[in-house]
C-alpha cells in the first residue's frame, strides 16, 4: 500500500527535533570540557593555552545551541517540505501490514461487502 506524507505538523516536528539534537550536542561538550581541563592544568606559554580555552568555551554550551538552531531550522525545512509537497506531492513509501498486526484504532469495521 503506497502512502504519501502530505503534510507535516512544522510545530510538533520543530519540538521533537530540537528536543533530540542535544543529546548529540553533548559530545562536543564533552570535547570542550576536556580541552578546558587541559587548557587549566597544562603548563604551557598563554598563546598555547588559549587554543584550547577558546574553543572549549565554544564548545561547553553546545547543546543548548543546538536546541535552538534546530528548533528554527526544523521550522524553516518544514515549511518549505508543506509548500514543494502541496504542489509536487510529498514523500511516497510503501507500508505492508503483517498478519500479526493490532486492529484497527479507529473502531471502524472492515468493509465485508467489498
Amino acid at each position: 500500500m503506497k502512502t504519501q506524507i502530505k503534510r507535516l505538523s512544522i510545530l510538533q516536528t520543530s519540538k521533537v527535533v530540537a528536543i533530540v539534537s542535544p543529546v548529540f550536542g553533548l559530545f562536543h561538550s564533552g570535547i570542550g570540557a576536556f580541552m578546558l581541563v587541559l587548557g587549566f592544568t597544562l603548563d604551557m606559554p598563554d598563546e598555547e593555552r588559549l587554543g584550547l580555552l577558546i574553543p572549549g568555551f565554544i564548545l561547553l554550551p553546545m547543546p543548548v545551541f543546538l536546541l535552538f538552531a534546530t528548533f528554527c531550522f526544523s521550522i524553516l525545512m518544514c515549511a518549505i517540505y508543506n509548500w514543494i509537497a502541496r504542489m509536487i506531492g510529498g514523500i511516497e513509501f510503501e507500508l505492508e501490514v503483517q498478519g500479526d498486526a493490532p486492529p484497527d484504532p479507529s473502531g471502524t469495521p472492515e468493509m465485508e461487502n467489498a
